[in-house]
């Protein structure tokens, strides 16, 4: 529907020539009267010079003139009064045939394009920012194409990126935008401007006062344990948050998240919990992943991949080429930066020199746009000028993920957008709560991990896998949270969640319970270590099918016995 909205307000970008409220002849109910107040409540003074009422199945004016009709009620009056008295009716179904006087849908549409003639263009500060992005994404396109085909193009661009700007904007925003109410105007246009100010800047929108924040960024680092992850992270922010103490054991268990305002910019980032290739089965990693998962929902505007500059053995290149593997959708790479640590190591080359002798490394850069920094945690934090200072990289950096979000906009996939349409389920439960937003919003992730970890039966790296939109991961963890999530809302409605505490067994537990027994989790943990297997696994197509048919007969078997038990179906029903 989101999506719909966009498309909608890209296409009216030029301005728009007409609105039509098209209503119904007919008795007005307190139903239908509600509608028209709602209407009038809605549209402003500037949309309504632009909108014309079009009223259906006049054959039900047996014989009054729609003028008569609307004095029937004040509020329809009111309605048509501030749309300067333009109204004309039609019958869909009877008034086809006729050709000429006013039972005739011919004659009422010749009048009616007459009436649109009179008015100028309707446009908004949305509307005009629109155009000129389309405008900008035509001057880009180097193709031999006609304008038009152009524009379309362009329009297409346009739409992919608004709609990533505009992951946190509910759809009665974007509306409202559209039809020129004050307040998401200036929300949209924020969205789409983000500007990068250090301060607190006042603007006028439409007579509106636009307060301008300070831009967020949400940045999520990456890396092998060694290469100087975590503390990059502290040379980001420009304090010590991350813990950086060497250790002989592997990746550090613990998922951490800091913010700070940074040169005008209010920075979270979020560092990753160990190697983020790792194989390891550990629940308490897995446990850290998946709140760091949690935490980027339902977007990211920057992944950080930490590589340290040095000697590229055929161990570090087999490193490399995994992360080529792993980030083998472009779309993730289109919002993603490589840093480069232990600069001070390149001894007089530049970085993209450093690169020449590793191909791998060279293919990675490229496929991230050119996008590559380097720091060096140790010998350039003292240094304010310069090359060899990591306060003029840390900003070159942070230019180089505005630019980033501007031409691409900010990263989400459908696992993110599921994960914050479960936070925001849940942070409607807290309205008894005394908690301010943020509140709720941290409340309602730690309810979401719980929940989440309660039905992710599989590895690190398949969690991992989800967040990087490989497309298997991504199918495998949706599945078995879309059910869990099913059965667990239908096991509450069936009573379960109540009559279960007393035995210490919940709506959650027993959902879980359905999905083990049926083996779903089992599955899930198979096909992904199939996965991970390579060759010998065979086509992860016929893997998953395989493994599939029997799944599903079995877990299709226990639903079935839930469903007997609890009266699922009834209440699934129900809550459809």
């Amino acid at each position: 529907m989101k999506s719909e909205i966009v498309r909608a307000l890209v296409e009216c970008a030029e301005g728009v020539h007409a609105f039509f409220i098209v209503l119904k002849v007919g008795r007005y109910t307190p139903h239908e009267t509600k509608i028209v107040q709602q209407l009038l409540n809605m549209l402003k003074e500037d949309v309504l010079k632009h909108t014309v009422i079009l009223f259906t199945h006049g054959e039900q004016l047996e014989g009054q003139t729609i003028e008569e009709f609307v004095k029937t009620n004040s509020e329809l009056q009111e309605l048509v009064g501030k749309c300067g008295g333009r109204c004309h009716v039609i019958d869909n179904k009877y008034w086809n045939d006729c050709d000429s006087g006013n039972k005739s849908n011919r004659v009422q549409v010749k009048n009616l394009l007459e009436t649109i003639e009179e008015n100028d263009c309707y446009s908004n500060e949305l509307l005009k920012k629109l155009e000129e992005e389309i405008q900008e994404e035509m001057k880009k396109n180097e193709e031999n194409l006609a304008p038009e085909e152009k524009r379309e193009k362009a329009k297409d661009n346009v739409h992919r990126t608004f709609l990533s700007w505009v992951v946190e904007i509910t759809k009665k925003a974007l509306l409202g935008a559209f039809m020129g109410v004050c307040n998401a105007v200036v929300e949209l246009v924020e969205a789409i401007t983000k500007p990068i100010v250090g301060h607190h800047q006042q603007t006028r929108i439409m007579g509106c006062t636009s307060s301008v924040s300070v831009p967020k960024r949400k940045i999520v680092l990456l890396g092998k344990s060694g290469d100087g992850k975590s503390s990059s992270g502290n040379t980001i922010l420009g304090e010590n948050v991350f813990v950086t103490k060497a250790s002989a054991s592997n990746a550090r268990v613990e998922f951490k998240k800091t913010e700070k305002k940074v040169h005008g910019r209010k920075i979270t980032v979020i560092d990753t919990p160990g190697d983020f290739d790792t194989d390891c089965a550990d629940e308490a990693l897995k446990s850290e992943t998946i709140k760091c998962l949690v935490d980027c929902a339902p977007g990211v505007d920057a992944f950080i991949i930490i590589l340290k500059v040095g000697r590229y053995t055929p161990h570090e290149n087999e490193m490399v080429q995994q992360l080529l593997n792993t980030f083998s959708e472009e779309h993730v790479l289109k919002h993603t930066v490589i840093l480069f640590t232990h600069g001070g190591q390149l001894e007089g080359q530049t970085i993209k020199e450093f690169m020449e002798d590793c191909p791998q490394l060279q293919e990675l850069v490229n496929k991230c746009g050119g996008r590559c920094h380097v720091i060096d945690n140790k010998y350039w934090n003292r240094r304010k000028r310069g090359n060899k200072s990591n306060r003029v990289q840390v900003k070159n950096l942070l230019e180089t993920i505005d630019k980033m979000v501007e031409e691409n906009g900010c990263y989400t996939n459908e696992l993110l957008q599921k994960l914050e349409e479960e936070i925001q389920e849940e942070m409607k439960n807290m309205t008894k709560d005394n908690l301010d937003q943020e509140e709720q919003r941290e409340k309602a992730k730690i309810i979401i991990h719980s929940n989440f970890l309660k039905c992710v039966g599989v590895t690190t790296r398949a969690v991992l896998g989800a967040l990087f939109c490989m497309a298997n991961a991504v199918v495998l963890v949706m599945s078995v949270l879309k059910l869990y999530v099913t059965l667990t809302t239908a096991f509450k409605a069936a009573g379960v969640g109540a009559a279960g505490v007393a035995a210490g067994v919940g709506a959650g537990a027993m959902a879980k319970g359905v999905l083990v027994a049926g083996g779903f989790v089992g599955a899930v943990g198979g096909i992904v270590s199939a996965w991970n297997a390579g060759d010998e696994a065979g086509s992860v197509c016929d893997v998953i099918t395989n493994a599939a048919a029997d799944t599903w007969e079995n877990g299709l078997y226990m639903f079935k016995k839930a469903e007997e038990m609890c009266g699922l179906n009834s209440k699934i029903a129900d809550l459809h």
